[in-house]
């Protein structure tokens, strides 16, 4: 009756840390999986972000061109300011989004970018009297939110005691 019997230090002290060594393991690569998958979304989101914009620079730059193409023919077919200033306020209707600020001498115009932002674009076009061409400036070229911004107001957040 001589059993022998091994001891349960002996075989599982290895064991459990074999157990918990892949356990780590495991746990390490769930969170690198989840947080691939949150960069990988922000990469996303950046690159349509990116994408739209770009796409809105391309198209105001050819907006800008016509515009500024349409200025020099009121230019040059004008024989004073108000004249030019006459025919530069009927831009907009060729181009509705664009407006002409007399006094300022300043075209402005807006191309949409996203469903929540636009591009604002301010051009400087003063007439020069005495000159053949116009020299336009641009003064503001940004983006603009157009949607209402609303808060996230799903989490509680800690007010202090309200005694």
């Amino acid at each position: 009756m001589n059993k022998k019997r091994s001891s349960f230090l002996s075989i599982g002290i290895p064991s459990m840390c074999t157990i918990f060594a892949v356990l780590c393991l495991v746990i390490l690569a769930l969170l690198t999986l989840g947080t691939s998958r949150q960069d990988l979304q922000t990469s996303r989101l950046t690159l349509d972000q990116t994408t739209a914009y770009y796409t809105a620079c391309r198209n105001a730059t050819n907006e800008y061109h016509e515009l500024t193409a349409y200025a020099q023919e009121a230019f040059t077919g004008s024989k004073d300011q108000t004249a030019f200033n006459k025919k530069m306020s009927s831009i907009t209707v060729q181009y509705p989004d664009a407006a002409w600020n007399q006094t300022e001498q300043i075209l402005s115009f807006t191309v949409k970018c996203t469903d929540e932002q636009s591009l604002s674009i301010e051009i400087s076009i003063p007439y020069a009297a005495g000159q053949s061409d116009l020299t336009p400036e641009i003064l503001t070229w940004k983006t603009i939110t157009t949607a209402d911004w609303n808060p996230d107001t799903r989490q509680p957040v800690y007010k202090g005691d309200t005694k």
